[in-house]
């Protein structure tokens, strides 16, 4: 009985522990989906795509002249 206390109290403490850092890998923006998180700019050069958790540019399209109304 002197150790069953023990050992449950030290099981509880790994199972936090393990949930704590599963936790913390799967908060931090290098293992996350791009895919999931996309947004749309357009800027008067170009226009593309980013991550919005990891500001990675996925996709870009370069215009071959600014756009505007006066040529």
């Amino acid at each position: 009985m002197d150790l069953i206390i023990p050992l449950v109290i030290l099981i509880l403490m790994s199972a936090v522990f393990v949930e704590g850092v599963f936790r913390k890998i799967n908060a931090r923006p290098l293992f996350h989906r791009c895919v999931r998180n996309i947004l749309y700019y357009e800027e008067t050069d170009h226009r593309g795509l980013f991550c919005a958790i990891c500001h990675k540019d996925i996709d870009i399209e370069y215009y071959s002249k600014e756009i505007s109304g006066e040529e």
